[in-house]
């Protein structure tokens, strides 16, 4: 009895045994998230930006080594020539402002992609095999950072609206907008807002002022602040009552066009003229919007 309940043992921890240890078998296919293969992979997607700077930076500095440091003055090592001028590099690149704008920018850039995939993990965003959202890419914007996330079959777009909020808070933003691609309902575009441009204390002053010709130029901003008026604005001369004179034109009945001059005066003598129209850019009368 002994022997064939060993025997039994034997076979039920053979084969079976194997099939179930993560292998290059069916887990490396179909279950990539548990194998160190596709784990290695996915750590080195998510971090190619530092691993190319890193390889960059590595590659610069034994070229500086071999061939730049070794004919300046011997005052210096020829490593703390190599260090010298890699300092000087990086605060070149700092000090010019179009540079230091574009690096930094891409490095928060970089830096927001890790923060959402952080959020996905501790707000548990992931399917039921363990699949996350793949971040594909990140670049700046307009208003703070945009991502283009693919999401993996078990995944949609509201799984992802429910965790707005987290997604605003992880990334220290004002507030994150979801928008599904059209056409592809598994790629979603995600806009982390940092900043908005209409958020100025600065009144807004638009071109089309410049052009209007307004009585008074009565236009207030935000918080009681008034536009400047144009170098070249002059008020209208307001015209004098009872002299005003205006024209009107009655076809006869020959076709030609009679021209009489009247008084401003109408059958209410009391009553005020109307004031003058306000003129915009080519002489549209621009009225009905001021």
């Amino acid at each position: 009895m002994a022997r064939s309940a060993s025997g039994r043992v034997r076979g039920r921890s053979g084969p079976r045994g194997r099939s179930q240890s993560p292998g290059w078998g069916w887990e490396f296919l179909v279950r990539p998230e548990h194998n160190r293969f596709w784990l290695v992979v996915g750590f080195v997607v998510r971090r190619r930006a530092e691993l190319t700077v890193i390889t960059v930076t590595w590659l610069v500095f034994v070229q500086l080594e071999s061939h730049v440091s070794p004919g300046l003055p011997a005052w210096m090592t020829p490593v703390q020539w190599t260090w010298l001028l890699l300092a000087a590099t990086v605060a070149v690149v700092l000090t010019i402002p179009a540079s230091r704008r574009y690096t930094v920018r891409r490095a928060t850039a970089v830096i927001m992609r890790h923060r959402m995939r952080a959020c996905f993990l501790q707000t548990r965003t992931w399917t039921a095999n363990g699949r996350l959202p793949f971040l594909m890419w990140s670049r700046p914007s307009r208003v703070g950072i945009r991502v283009r996330v693919w999401l993996p079959a078990g995944l949609s777009v509201n799984d992802l609206e429910r965790i707005i909020d987290e997604l605003g808070a992880a990334c220290w933003a004002r507030e994150a907008r979801i928008t599904a691609v059209r056409g592809q309902a598994a790629l979603v575009v995600v806009d982390i807002v940092r900043r908005d441009p209409l958020g100025g204390s600065l009144p807004l002053t638009p071109p089309v002022v410049n052009d209007l010709d307004v009585d008074g130029y009565q236009a207030y901003g935000t918080n009681g602040a008034t536009w400047p008026a144009p170098p070249d604005y002059r008020p209208p001369v307001p015209p004098v009552p009872g002299t005003a004179s205006t024209a009107t034109t009655q076809p006869s009945g020959n076709g030609r066009v009679n021209t009489s001059k009247g008084t401003a005066r109408g059958t209410n003598s009391g009553a005020q003229a109307d004031p003058p129209g306000v003129t915009g850019f080519g002489g549209m009368d621009v009225t009905d919007y001021v």
